[in-house]
């Protein structure tokens, strides 16, 4: 074997450095930036020349330093994985269309511009709650405890990829203000039958069925609207849902979505907003009787039909139903003007006054917090209550010796 020849490193006057490896007659050298970088590959090579292998090739450049994944990189992340079906809510259920957009919507105007170039490992409860206090006193709590409740999804994906070991959500408080809670407007009694008169000359006046049986069976069972325009007729082929007529009851399966998909301009339908919302809602002999007028009225279509469509295709909730409403509403002269919504809560509200547990009605309604329909709904009051509570309190009074 030939001797050894000296493997080394020189420093060149530009300021760069030569790398040479040595082995038995076989040499190789390099040029590279650094003297770490020439260092290693010395040692690499020489390794290879004794081994009888090739010298390894030219260094690549060290990768540079890899930027901390910020919130808005997780927001990022979280939507992608939405669309692809990889992230799902706490429960395992994916999230429903208008879900996911509530929570891209609220971390894109409220979130992100506050705390989106954040790194998600050094978020503290410490930022969060004074980006909540913050939202609170510009947009208002319920701004505010959305905001937080979007965030927190989100920070779950940090979680479950490691990156962090506990989300500084846990544990935020949102600031309250007198008479908390989202404002609900429930309607009088007066005030819903006058408008489903209204939906009674509507729809004569427009020779069709659409109106009177679907606010009418909104108020009847606390429907949201997304799940009335959803129900088929049952039975039909796949799962127990729909409007059952001779059970007398609703099966909430499905719901329908507010918007068309952006590509394909089909109205999604996907499961109700929460896994409490999927339930059983019995309808009264007068609500059974209605809806089976309106299935005369459209042609009796078949089991498995929806319920109302136009021409058997769905029919999307921002259209022409809550143009309907907002008619019905001044035919009524119903003033402040409510919401299509507002039909659930005044079910709520009538159902409480009538004697309904709050229990049961949580589980009607599809709420899992019973606390809520107690916080919610139980302070509401009809005008006929305290329009009588002067002489309730002088008849209490009398009775004992007041």
């Amino acid at each position: 074997m030939g001797e050894n020849l000296p493997s080394g490193i020189d420093a060149l006057p530009s300021g760069r450095y030569r790398a040479r490896a040595a082995v038995d007659g076989r040499r190789v050298a390099r040029t590279f930036a650094t003297l770490g970088a020439a260092v290693r590959w010395r040692d690499d090579a020489h390794d290879a020349l004794v081994a009888g292998a090739e010298p390894p090739g030219p260094l690549a450049p060290p990768p540079p330093p890899t930027a901390p994944v910020s919130v808005a990189d997780l927001a990022r992340a979280f939507g992608a994985g939405i669309r692809a079906g990889t992230v799902r809510a706490r429960d395992g259920r994916t999230y429903t269309p208008s879900g996911s957009r509530r929570i891209e919507s609220l971390m894109r105007l409220h979130v992100l511009p506050r705390i989106g170039a954040t790194p998600a490992v050094s978020l503290t409860r410490k930022h969060v709650q004074r980006m909540v206090d913050a939202l609170a006193a510009e947009k208002g709590p319920e701004t505010a405890r959305k905001a937080r409740g979007a965030l927190a999804a989100v920070m779950r994906l940090a979680e479950d990829d490691d990156l962090i070991e506990r989300s500084p959500v846990e544990g935020i408080r949102v600031p309250q203000q007198s008479g908390s809670g989202p404002s609900i407007r429930p309607l009088t009694p007066g005030e819903a039958s006058r408008i489903l008169h209204a939906a009674a000359r509507d729809d004569a006046a427009r020779g069709r069925s659409l109106a009177v049986p679907l606010f009418g069976l909104i108020l009847a069972t606390g429907l949201r609207l997304g799940e009335a325009l959803a129900l088929r007729w049952a039975p039909h082929h796949g799962d127990d849902g729909g409007l059952h007529l001779d059970d007398g009851v609703v099966r909430v399966r499905w719901s329908l979505d507010r918007q068309r998909d952006r590509v394909t301009r089909e109205i999604k339908v996907g499961p109700p907003k929460s896994r409490a919302g999927v339930r059983e809602v019995p309808m009264g002999t007068d609500d059974v009787a209605m809806m089976r007028r309106h299935r005369l009225a459209t042609g009796r279509p078949d089991d498995g039909a929806l319920v109302f469509s136009v021409a058997g295709a769905p029919i999307l909730g921002t259209g022409d139903p809550s143009r309907t409403w907002r008619r019905l509403v001044a035919m009524a002269e119903v003033s402040p003007a409510p919401r299509i919504h507002d039909l659930r809560h005044t079910w709520c509200v009538f159902a409480l006054r009538a004697g309904v547990r709050p229990e049961a009605v949580a589980k009607l309604g599809g709420w899992a917090d019973v606390g809520m329909v107690h916080r919610r709904y139980g302070r509401h009051a009809l005008p006929d209550e305290t329009a009588g509570a002067a002489e309730l309190l002088a008849t209490w009074r009398a009775s004992h010796g007041g």
